[in-house]
């Protein structure tokens, strides 16, 4: 699964959606793939995906996927190298998105881009 790349300033809708879109996609494959081998649950090993030379908003990453996983059934999610406060707050959003539109929530959230390894 490929990060987005290339943003500036606040993640626009499309962005957002491409986003979910991605990781959903993913997260279900990986779902569907343990459900057809299978294996007694999907685990998924993650952590700060995008975040570096992309420029990825760290807690908009660690919730997209903690919402993604939930969504398609992952069993368990592990993240590794994540910032334990930032990740803690991500958790914490999804429990308050549970009766939300995603995308309008994720929008009002006012997530931007950081800067990139690279910059």
């Amino acid at each position: 699964m490929a990060a987005p790349s290339g943003g500036k300033g606040n993640y626009s809708q499309s962005e957002l959606i491409r986003l979910m879109e991605t990781v959903i996609v993913a997260f279900g494959a990986a779902t569907k793939t343990a459900n057809f081998e299978k294996y007694k649950k999907t685990i998924i090993h993650t952590g700060n995906w995008g975040c570096g030379a992309f420029g990825n908003n760290k807690e908009l990453i660690y919730l997209s996927q903690i919402i993604a996983a939930s969504l398609v059934g992952v069993d368990t999610l592990i993240f590794h190298g994540a910032d334990s406060d930032i990740l803690e707050e991500a958790k914490n959003k999804f429990h308050i998105f549970q009766e939300k539109n995603l995308i309008l929530f994720l929008e009002n959230q006012n997530y931007r881009w950081e800067n990139s390894d690279g910059n």
